[in-house]
């Protein structure tokens, strides 16, 4: 898994288009439809692709929010 800090939206859009241009397979329309349906909901954020048991849908993007890393440092912070 290789994990990626994504910085914005174009950021996003590049790795995105890095990561599926393997699959050759893909119209303008799915890569259309892949962008806005796997974009993150807040930057930055950390991504990375994920395996899924989606026949249709094989690897996803996953994220971390900065929400996320603050909890864990608070967790972190109160274990002694």
């Amino acid at each position: 898994m290789k994990t990626v800090l994504l910085q914005d939206r174009t950021q996003f859009e590049s790795w995105i288009l890095e990561t599926f241009s393997s699959m050759d397979l893909l119209t303008e329309d799915d890569i259309h439809s892949l962008l806005i349906e796997s974009a993150p909901a807040e930057y930055p954020c950390l991504g990375w692709i994920k395996y899924s048991d989606d026949i249709y849908r094989s690897r996803v993007a996953a994220f971390i929010y900065r929400s996320h890393v603050d909890s864990w440092a608070k967790e972190f912070s109160s274990v002694a």
